[in-house]
């Protein structure tokens, strides 16, 4: 099965401030027809806009009208840390992950003993622990899930990360994604650039599909390309 992702005539539409008792809607996508075949895409787009699609993607969001289609498995949206902040440990956060995604607990965690900058995140309650710690094992974790699409929504590195660990990461994703359907959502272009072939860009209610990264500053609604994506707070646990 050759992964790709299939959009057909499909509406997506996102609550925005209510006007007394009165909840009005944007229409994200409108009437969007587009198939996303294997390949990695950066995808570009309003900030929210993004969101609500790669939403869509892995399933937590449904469309008003029309239909997606994905041939293969998909990953949830990886690089959100926002989910890790959570009352358990790291390491039984890990075997929560090898449960969703049919993974050998032990030896992931043998692995990121040695992978991660701070290791001591598996034996550290979540939410006593740093932002970068979180996504640090979120991103370590990437390597573990064995699906036909991946969803990469957030960040991937950060100044706040040593150098080993950036290494890692330059190394490993290029490997992860090889043969995959991949699409990277985040403001970190020059990251993404180097990991992504072409480009998919959400605007005035389409998606459309360009070859090439050649994505510009107003394609994101903000003139500062570099900078990192807070954590966001809204999302539930199952977003890894």
């Amino acid at each position: 099965m050759t992964p790709a992702i299939t959009l057909d005539r499909l509406v997506l539409l996102e609550n925005i401030a209510p006007v007394g008792r009165v909840v009005r809607r944007r229409k994200v996508l409108d009437d969007a027809t587009l198939r996303i075949p294997v390949g990695q895409y950066l995808m570009g787009g309003d900030e929210v806009d993004r969101r609500c699609v790669v939403d869509l993607i892995v399933g937590r969001r449904n469309p008003a009208s029309g239909s997606i289609t994905r041939s293969g498995s998909c990953s949830y949206a990886i690089g959100r840390s926002g989910p890790f902040a959570v009352a358990v440990k790291g390491e039984d956060m890990v075997r929560f992950l090898s449960d969703l995604y049919h993974f050998d607990a032990r030896d992931a965690l043998r692995q990121l003993e040695t992978i991660l900058p701070w290791p001591e995140v598996l034996y550290t309650r979540l939410d006593k622990a740093t932002p970068a710690q979180r996504l640090s094992l979120s991103i370590a974790c990437a390597q573990f899930i064995n699906t036909d699409i991946l969803i990469f929504d957030g960040v991937i590195a950060h100044p706040m990360f040593p150098d080993a660990f950036l290494r890692y990461i330059g190394i490993t994703l290029p490997q992860l994604i090889h043969g995959r359907l991949a699409i990277f959502s985040s403001r970190q272009v020059p990251v993404f650039k180097a990991l992504a072939t072409n480009s998919l860009l959400v605007t005035n209610g389409k998606l459309i599909l360009r070859r090439g990264t050649d994505i510009q500053p107003h394609d994101f609604g903000s003139s500062d390309q570099t900078q990192v994506e807070a954590e966001p707070a809204e999302d539930d646990l199952e977003l890894l």
